[in-house]
């Protein structure tokens, strides 16, 4: 024999109801905010990448503009093109050679794309989670043998 029993009202699994749907609405947007600030973080250090590329004996005393901030520029000359002053974060700054500064790009990159995979993955149980709560109301419960 099937009964089929429905779900208690009262804990709103279904988007028409909303309100457990909403802490998991913010962990998902959290996800996406999340993977957005890190793709920024990404390009800033492919751009810094590629600008180490560009960087060469030959450029030795050229006339540069050197960003103070997203905004302000000053000007500058090249006068050493074996080490750079690479922003390691929160403010600090180390001067080093053009191989160490390669590397670190390198290794912040591959670690900004892992974060992000991480984050995608997380984001996409999330929503599996929740299209499958809401999918479901009513619920076939088999008693006895069948």
């Amino acid at each position: 024999m099937e009964v089929w029993r429905q779900i208690d009202r009262t804990l709103r699994l279904c988007p028409s109801e909303k309100v457990p749907m909403r802490p998991c609405q913010r962990e998902i947007s959290l996800f996406q905010e999340s993977m957005q600030t890190l793709k920024i973080a990404q390009t800033k250090y492919s751009d810094s990448q590629e600008a180490l590329k560009k960087i060469s004996p030959e450029v030795k005393d050229t006339r540069i503009m050197v960003p103070l901030t997203g905004s302000m520029f000053v000007r500058g000359t090249f006068k050493d093109t074996k080490r750079v002053l690479v922003d390691v974060g929160t403010g600090y700054y180390l001067k080093i050679g053009m191989d160490d500064a390669r590397d670190f790009f390198k290794r912040k990159v591959a670690f900004v794309t892992e974060q992000m995979e991480k984050i995608q993955k997380l984001g996409m149980e999330r929503s599996k989670a929740r299209e499958g709560r809401c999918s479901a109301r009513i619920i076939p419960i088999t008693t006895g043998s069948p």
